[in-house]
């Protein structure tokens, strides 16, 4: 089983029945799957940036979902049918990944310690890399 983050927007001129309608037709597909919901949230009516659909603004929902991975599509195609999701983003969470490498480094007690690089460490040195490969390109 995973966990998967939901979040779907609908219309703004969708009344509340409808969009509860449209909600709990997801949450019975979660639960007919072998899933469950862990967690919802409405956050609200909020503007849209650019039209979608016609529509200048839409209702967001927030869910958490433990589904088995065979399962995530099929409910992913529910949504993606469903004419009244304007928009949806189905992903999978993760734990958080710590990314450290280890290289040696000498120090006035041994002649070799091994000392984890931070990840901003790394992440620096790949710009200055991809900044020298930009410049000997340009020459």
């Amino acid at each position: 089983m995973n966990t998967y983050e939901l979040t779907i927007v609908l219309a703004g001129s969708m009344t509340e029945p409808k969009q509860k309608a449209v909600l709990d037709k997801i949450k019975k597909a979660v639960a007919d799957s072998g899933g469950k919901v862990d967690k919802e949230d409405s956050w609200g009516k909020k503007q849209f940036a650019y039209p979608i659909k016609h529509e200048k603004e839409g209702y967001y929902f927030f869910f958490e979902l433990t589904l088995p991975p065979d399962h995530a599509n099929g409910i992913k195609r529910l949504i993606e049918n469903d004419e009244q999701v304007a928009r949806h983003l189905l992903i999978v969470k993760r734990d958080k990944v710590q990314v450290t490498s280890s290289k040696k480094v000498e120090t006035p007690n041994s002649a070799s310690t091994v000392a984890p690089e931070t990840e901003k460490q790394s992440v620096d040195k790949e710009k200055k890399v991809v900044k020298s490969k930009r410049k000997a390109r340009k020459k």
